[in-house]
């Protein structure tokens, strides 16, 4: 009994000996993460920094039609809802005459809108980054170009032309062209919209229900107000998003 007592002090005495040296021969590379440490990996850091003022640039812009200031577009209100500005995207102001497509080139008309609203606060977040890694103690040269944006399927792409080149403790470190991407699905809703303007253009007519019967993933309502105006509102039932726009097309003249 006792030597079966010595051999288990023995195994025991090997498993706490053998811990001990697996802690202090590792001890020194387990780095726990830093509490408030400050980004330095600049597409995060940008990412964070631009993505609220992006889709603030959408909330305003998609309910009317695409535009931050719309200049050709009427005020409605639903019942449910405040007076808005809707955008006329198709449109005549004659009789059984097919509207005429105010916005051709939709997508890079929402490129534009989204840029120039978003414009100063892309050049401050580069700047916020450096100043940044100054205050990390980095030694920092840097360059900024301008930027553009790009809208694909269910992402915007915000590329940032600059360089930055960083050194500390000896180390050199340069990078140069960010990209951030920003989820949202405006560019899946204005391609829809863009079949919608189409087919009213050319037909004076959109089957709404057939469209959804075939795209699922979208809901699409039609409302036809009292001066024979068609708002249009698509919306994403995945992410909830909107865009809703006008249309002005082969009306019938009163009486008729």
């Amino acid at each position: 009994m006792k030597r079966g007592q010595a051999t288990i002090f023995i195994i025991g005495g090997v498993v706490l000996i053998s811990f001990l040296v697996f802690f202090f021969l590792f001890k020194g590379k387990i780095i726990p993460p830093k509490l408030g440490s400050k980004e330095t990996n600049p597409n995060l850091f940008l990412e964070s920094c631009i993505e609220k003022k992006t889709k603030e640039a959408i909330k305003i812009m998609a309910p009317q039609g695409g535009y931050i200031n719309p200049e050709f577009s009427f005020k409605f209100k639903f019942s449910d809802g405040d007076f808005q500005n809707i955008s006329y995207l198709c449109y005549t102001q004659n009789y059984y005459i097919p509207c005429i497509n105010q916005e051709p080139m939709l997508i890079e008309h929402l490129k534009k809108e989204i840029k120039d609203y978003i414009a100063e606060d892309v050049e401050n977040c580069f700047d916020s980054f450096i100043s940044d890694l100054k205050e990390q103690n980095y030694e920092v040269n840097s360059s900024y170009s301008g930027f553009d944006i790009e809208l694909a399927p269910k992402k915007i792409l915000v590329k940032i032309y600059g360089e930055i080149i960083t050194e500390k403790t000896g180390e050199t470190l340069k990078r140069e062209n960010f990209e951030v991407r920003i989820p949202t699905k405006i560019y899946d809703l204005a391609i829809v919209a863009q079949e919608i303007i189409s087919q009213e253009a050319e037909y004076c007519h959109f089957d709404q229900v057939g469209f959804m019967i075939l795209n699922p993933k979208f809901e699409l309502n039609k409302f036809k107000t009292g001066d024979s105006d068609i708002i249009y509102t698509i919306i994403d039932k995945d992410s909830k998003e909107e865009f809703r726009f006008a249309v002005r097309s082969c009306v019938i003249p009163p009486g008729m």
